[in-house]
């Protein structure tokens, strides 16, 4: 059909009608209408159809494609908007081509829609039937679905771009490798435990949010500076070859939620303008785990559990933020190893910030550490390694002989703290930067150990064990006070 004029074909009950002839839709205000238990076959395709195909429930059309110039398809009760092809019969699927839409509103699309070639885009309040497939690496979709997502999206290597939120109801996902323009808007997962299978390029990933625990078995990799993962306080689980990885100068937030299987490099940044910054986050090891790029900040709390090393070589500052803790626990150990010339790379923020050890070790390469400004905690058994004692001017330097820089050190109740190896010094000026928490509150100086006091070191009202083949070295004054006991290393 072809003009402007108003003009429609109706193919009554019960007959199978075979077009062979070329039909245009090329206003739209002509259509073609298959009743209820009609059949409309396609010799021919019908192409640059913008006008509308009406098929009623019960009815059907097969043959060639309906080549869709922003025509309207309505299927039984679903009325669609698009520029694309619909293929007939058994294929019964909508294909996006390059440039091309589709758009419904309240809708159930009992056609599978696939997308090819760039720029293609899918909208409205639609409630897919089948899976979105991408074809291939060249294929991409701008994505405005304003309903959960009852399918998975495959994305065979394509890219797909959001400009509404991205919901799914439990077990559906993004499935496959590809790239996710977030456009600032939110990857919502559903309730049920799931696995993730794709490696995912998350361009301004903001939010991924969890509302089950996730595996992540593959790679996911954050860019821009608004990354972030809602735990919800979830189980995200790092299977063997499940990875986070911070791209260059590119920030990340992991929120709420507990990390389990961190081993090795498998939450990483790619250089040292990378940023990660935990906040309410537990980190679960199951081997040793090294973090030798970029930084991070702590906001509420990160903590540490397990038996393994957290080997610490930041190339920038990180920063334990304003009322937030990084605290280590069940026998970790925290190895400090800067690979720079600073020794203050690990920062409070204030007073309020806290690095806080219980029942675990800090271990401390010759580079040294010097801690400022917040509080430094031990609970339970405690150990500190630091470098040789002969290089008195290293080691775990506590303040730096300027008020505002005072870190305070406390011992809790029962805490016993074994400094093995090295040389703490004791720096700060206040007095009351100095915690014994009673009288079960230790501090030992191993034989190997080295106490540098530049100002006075009050233990009362705990005790402090001197080995005797260790040594306290002063300033000049008797800066040593309180309850001191020495002792004699036995040599098994």
């Amino acid at each position: 059909m072809n003009g402007k004029s108003t003009a429609a074909l109706f193919f009554g009950l019960f007959i199978h009608i075979t077009c062979s002839p070329i039909l245009n839709f090329r206003s739209s205000t002509s259509g073609i209408n298959i009743t209820e238990g009609a059949g409309l076959v396609l010799s021919n395709k019908i192409q640059d159809c913008q006008g509308k195909v009406t098929k009623a429930t019960g009815a059907s059309i097969s043959g060639r494609e309906i080549v869709f110039n922003k025509g309207t398809f309505v299927d039984g009760n679903n009325r669609m908007k698009i520029a694309g092809t619909y293929r007939t019969g058994d294929a019964n699927k909508i294909l996006l081509n390059g440039n091309e839409s589709f758009r419904g509103g309240g809708i159930s699309v009992a056609q599978a829609i696939e997308v090819r070639n760039g720029n293609n885009r899918l909208e409205g309040e639609i409630l897919l039937s089948n899976n979105l497939v991408l074809h291939d690496s060249n294929a991409s979709v701008t994505c405005a679905i304003t309903r959960s997502l009852a399918q998975d999206i495959e994305l065979n290597g394509g890219t797909l771009y959001l400009e509404e939120n991205l919901s799914f109801i439990d077990d559906k996902k993004i499935v496959g490798n590809g790239t996710i323009v977030c456009n600032a808007r939110k990857i919502i997962l559903g309730a049920k435990e799931m696995s993730w299978n794709g490696s995912i390029y998350f361009d301004n990933g903001n939010d991924i949010e969890l509302k089950s625990t996730l595996h992540l078995c593959q790679t996911w990799t954050f860019s821009g500076y608004n990354s972030t993962i809602v735990g919800n306080g979830n189980i995200l689980m790092l299977e063997p070859h499940g990875k986070i990885v911070v791209e260059r100068g590119a920030n990340l937030l992991l929120k709420n939620m507990v990390i389990q299987n961190v081993a090795l490099r498998n939450i990483r940044c790619l250089d040292g303008a990378g940023k990660i910054i935990f906040q309410d986050v537990v980190l679960v090891q199951n081997d040793d785990f090294i973090f030798d790029k970029g930084s991070f900040d702590v906001y509420g709390s990160l903590d540490l559990i397990s038996g393994y090393t957290f080997v610490f070589q930041p190339t920038a500052e990180c920063t334990i933020q304003s009322a937030s803790t990084l605290a280590l626990s069940n026998n970790v150990t925290l190895s400090v190893d800067f690979i720079t010339t600073r020794t203050d790379l690990l920062a409070f923020a204030d007073s309020s910030a806290a690095l806080r050890l219980k029942n675990s070790t800090l271990y401390v390469t010759p580079t040294g550490i010097q801690l400022k400004n917040g509080s430094l905690i031990f609970d339970g058994v405690c150990n500190i390694y630091a470098t040789d004692k002969r290089n008195v001017s290293k080691g775990v330097t506590i303040g730096s002989g300027q008020n505002a820089d005072d870190c305070t050190m406390e011992i809790r109740s029962g805490a016993w703290v074994n400094l093995i190896n090295g040389t703490l010094i004791y720096r700060n000026i206040n007095p009351n930067a100095l915690i014994f928490k009673n009288s079960l509150s230790v501090l030992q100086i191993d034989t190997l150990a080295l106490l540098k006091l530049n100002q006075p070191f009050d233990v009362d009202p705990g005790k402090i064990r001197i080995a005797g083949a260790s040594s306290v070295v002063q300033d000049g004054l008797d800066y040593l006070q309180g309850s001191v006991e020495f002792f004699i290393e036995s040599s098994l």
